[in-house]
């Protein structure tokens, strides 16, 4: 998906080249290294099965994993639920900029500042249900569901539309020529003593 109109080069495919690889060489790895034989691998190749797909902050969830705790620093595919989160956010951002009129004919400051406003509504919501996550105890599915995350990759957009500042051109004095010469000379001159 690429805008002509100033949303530029919007690609969906940065991810997906980038996990892919990182999947493929994990995996490789994780089979040389894991027994076939113990039944604790059998979760992290699921995980790594599902980060295939972009549903492993879903898998992880659902099988009560928690980040930080201490049996999960050995699923070598624990890292890929923030892949999984960054697809899925990818799956609906598009669909926001077309329901804003970007993509389709030349740009307009209206457009901009629709796709700003539902941006700034939807990072409000998310954000209001990451509070109601963390308030109610869900910690977990504050940190690995899309919707509890989405104000965090809604506020880099946020920044991404804003206007780059208008700032007055700074013009400093030059120095005279001496004053270079010494800032080079002085420290020579110190490390013969």
């Amino acid at each position: 998906f690429q805008a002509e109109d100033g949303i530029r080069d919007y690609k969906v495919t940065g991810v997906q080249t980038c996990a892919l690889p990182i999947l493929l060489v994990t995996s490789v790895a994780y089979a040389v290294v894991a027994s076939p034989f113990e039944d604790g691998d059998l979760p992290s190749l699921r995980t790594g099965v599902m980060a295939i797909f972009g549903v492993a902050n879903l898998y992880l969830l659902r099988q009560s994993s928690h980040y930080f705790a201490a049996d999960q620093h050995f699923n070598p595919f624990l890292h890929t639920w923030s892949l999984s989160v960054e697809e899925q956010y990818y799956l609906i951002w598009p669909w926001l900029l077309l329901l804003c009129g970007l993509g389709r004919g030349r740009e307009e400051p209206r457009r901009r500042r629709r796709l700003a406003w539902w941006t700034t509504a939807l990072l409000g919501a998310s954000l209001l249900f990451f509070a109601h996550l963390q308030a109610s105890g869900q910690q977990d599915a504050a940190f690995f569901l899309l919707p509890a995350r989405f104000w965090e990759l809604a506020l880099g957009c946020l920044v991404a539309l804003a206007p780059p500042p208008k700032a007055p051109a700074l013009r400093l004095p030059r120095p005279p020529w001496w004053r270079g010469a010494a800032t080079l000379i002085a420290p020579a001159a110190r490390s013969e003593e």
